[in-house]
């Protein structure tokens, strides 16, 4: 960043070694708050901040571990034996689980159209990965509440007691 204060024959150079999109503000900020000080003004009361783009790249971080915990969890859903519920409990809650899902895909659908990927890889690199991701997990979240909501339930006379269970592994050969 180049600053000329032509009236006190000074100017400034700024050189920086991080720029993105996200921190152009709290840069902007310095370089203006050095140029104040060097043209005798006050220094500025307030403190840049990058504020933004911790919000940014935790934000999608913490939804990239919410979506691996679901993806874990429905996994781990589909290892126990279905219980019976009503077809509109099961919609809804696969409704919701797909909704849910989708939500990283439609946000990286969003920002690829408006962008582009190489912009995002080039500005946002961390976010993006952290997104990519979100978006990965969320489908294969998607996927395994589908495929647990079409499993049908064994009946009740069907399904093994705790008891059948321990008797069944005593019985000799």
């Amino acid at each position: 960043m180049l600053l000329l204060l032509p009236e006190r024959n000074l100017s400034l150079v700024l050189e920086q070694n991080l720029h993105g999109l996200l921190q152009d503000e709290a840069v902007m900020q310095v370089g203006f708050g050095a140029a104040r000080i060097l043209a005798g003004a006050p220094a500025p009361a307030d403190s840049p901040s990058t504020r933004l783009y911790d919000v940014t790249v935790w934000g999608t971080t913490a939804l990239a571990v919410l979506m691996l915990a679901a993806a874990v969890r429905s996994a781990l859903l589909l290892r126990r034996t279905p219980v019976p519920v009503s077809a509109v409990r099961r919609i809804a809650g696969t409704a919701v689980w797909v909704l849910a899902g989708a939500l990283p895909g439609t946000l990286i659908a969003m920002a690829v159209k408006f962008t582009g990927t190489g912009q995002l890889l080039t500005w946002v690199p961390d976010s993006f990965i952290a997104l990519c991701v979100a978006a990965g997990a969320g489908a294969l979240v998607i996927v395994l509440r589908i495929v647990r909501a079409i499993r049908r339930p064994r009946p009740a006379a069907e399904r093994p007691t705790p008891l059948d269970r321990g008797t069944q592994a005593r019985t000799p050969a």
